[in-house]
């Protein structure tokens, strides 16, 4: 039986087995929330209060290096618009981000789940939802991601692992499946124009089999190889 402190709410309990177990080596992570956490991780940590230029707080936050996120707000789709912006305007790129979505009091039941079907969250690799799950004893919660690998595309969501406040996980799976060195035949779609040396299209097929070479070219052909 796990014992929960009555100065800990069992998302706030959650929350911090959560950080202990993924976030502990983050380098900085971004918390995002409309009313302060009672409770804050015990790691490198930058705080932003929901406000109307969010993604330019999250811009500077990420340039920063605080690309994880913890993240609890009522329409959470507002924070993948804004984290869309960020990383389109930014000079990091970091693919193995964790991002992870608390319910907060005013989310509606389906809110969280509305994410997955954004375009914004289709390039999400590491993506978390905390879903409360009805139960008539301990305060339950559903841990739930997104299938980013394979080659078709799925937003429907993959249930990982259930927390309650009275025995904590019962899988104990691992809460940020996704492995980027096995896509599974996923589709990476890219776009490129002629860049002499490093991109050349629209060449003769009599010269290049596919009409079009250069180093870029060359290396994302491995990569898919």
């Amino acid at each position: 039986m796990l014992l929960v402190p009555d100065f800990f709410l069992p998302i706030e309990l959650l929350l911090q087995t959560l950080v202990d177990q993924y976030l502990k080596t983050s380098y900085c992570t971004t918390v995002i929330t409309e009313t302060p956490l009672k409770i804050l991780p015990q790691i490198s940590h930058r705080y932003i209060l929901l406000n109307q230029s969010l993604g330019d707080l999250i811009l500077d936050a990420s340039e920063a290096g605080c690309s994880d996120f913890i993240v609890q707000i009522s329409e959470p789709k507002r924070f993948f618009s804004a984290l869309d912006y960020a990383i389109h305007r930014g000079l990091l790129r970091r693919s193995d981000r964790k991002i992870i979505l608390l319910p907060s009091n005013n989310t509606e039941d389906n809110s969280l789940l509305d994410v997955l079907r954004m375009k914004e969250s289709s390039f999400v690799v590491n993506l978390l939802l905390v879903l409360p799950s009805p139960s008539t004893h301990c305060e339950t919660f559903d841990l739930v991601t997104h299938k980013f690998i394979g080659p078709v595309e799925n937003d429907m969501p993959v249930y990982l692992d259930r927390w309650n406040s009275c025995s904590a996980f019962e899988k104990h799976a691992n809460l940020f499946p996704h492995d980027m060195s096995k896509l599974d035949g996923k589709i990476v779609k890219v776009t490129c124009f002629t860049y002499t040396p490093y991109v050349l299209l629209d060449l003769e097929a009599e010269i290049v089999p596919l009409g079009r070479d250069g180093v870029e070219i060359r290396l994302m052909d491995e990569f898919c190889r």
